[in-house]
C-alpha cells in the first residue's frame, strides 16, 4: 500500500512538473536564437567593417551553387565558406524551435529582410541601403529574424522561403516563440515581435520596419 501512494504521489508531480518544464523548454528555445541573432549582428558588423560600410548585398548572392546572405557571414562564424556540399545547416543559422524540413544546406532558421536590403543582385526595386550609415534608424530597421515557421503554411514552404523574411504575409511571420519571433536590428540589438507588429499597414508600433519608405 505504501509504495502505491509513493507512486500516485510521484505522478501527481509528474503532472504538476509537465507545464513547468515546457515552459522552461521554450524560453531556453528563444534564449538560444537571441543568442544566435547576436552573433549573426556581430558577424554582420564584422562583414561590414571588411566592406568600407557596405551591407551584404543582397539575400541572393547568385554564383553556383548559388550562395545566400548567411555565407557571406560563415568565415565571421568560424565555419568555412566553402563547404556549400554540406545537407544541413551550420548550428548558428538554425533557430532550435524550427525544424529543418526539409533537410537542405539553405533551409535555415533565420531569414534576410529582402524587401528592405534586396532580394538578388539584379533586384533593383528593392534594398535602399547600400552604405550602413545610410540607414537613418539602425536601432528600428530590421535585418534579420526568425525565418517561415514550417507549421503554419500549408503545404510546407518550397525551401527558398526559409531564407527570406515576408513582412506582407502574416502566415509566414514567425510565432515559434511564445506566439512570436525574434528580430535583430540593424544596431545589433535584439527584439521578440508578434506578426502584427512588422505587418505594412499594421496597427502595431513596429509597422514601419517593413516599408521600403519612410
Amino acid at each position: 500500500m505504501e509504495i502505491l501512494c509513493i507512486i500516485g504521489v510521484i505522478a501527481i508531480f509528474a503532472v504538476l512538473l509537465m507545464p513547468m518544464i515546457g515552459r522552461v523548454r521554450v524560453a531556453a528555445q528563444a534564449a538560444k536564437c537571441t543568442h544566435n541573432l547576436r552573433q549573426i549582428g556581430g558577424a554582420l558588423m564584422g562583414y561590414v567593417n571588411d566592406h568600407k560600410g557596405q551591407l551584404i548585398p543582397a539575400a541572393s548572392l547568385g554564383g553556383s551553387p548559388q550562395r545566400y546572405w548567411f555565407d557571406a557571414l560563415d568565415s565571421y562564424m568560424g565555419e568555412d565558406p566553402e563547404y556549400l556540399a554540406r545537407t544541413r545547416p551550420y548550428a548558428w543559422q538554425l533557430c532550435p524551435a524550427k525544424p529543418v524540413q526539409p533537410e537542405s544546406r539553405t533551409v535555415v532558421g533565420y531569414g534576410w529582410n529582402h524587401r528592405y536590403f534586396g532580394y538578388t543582385l539584379k533586384d533593383t526595386s528593392y534594398g535602399p541601403y547600400a552604405v550602413i550609415t545610410q540607414a537613418s534608424r539602425p536601432a528600428e530597421t530590421i535585418i534579420v529574424a526568425d525565418s517561415v515557421d514550417i507549421s503554419n503554411d500549408q503545404p510546407l514552404p518550397g525551401a527558398h522561403e526559409h531564407r527570406y523574411l515576408y513582412g506582407n504575409q502574416s502566415a509566414k511571420l514567425a510565432r515559434r516563440h511564445s506566439g512570436g519571433g525574434n528580430y535583430l536590428m540593424l544596431d545589433g540589438h535584439v527584439a521578440s515581435f508578434k506578426p502584427a507588429d512588422v505587418l505594412d499597414g499594421g496597427t502595431g508600433p513596429y509597422r514601419l520596419f517593413w516599408r521600403k519608405r519612410r
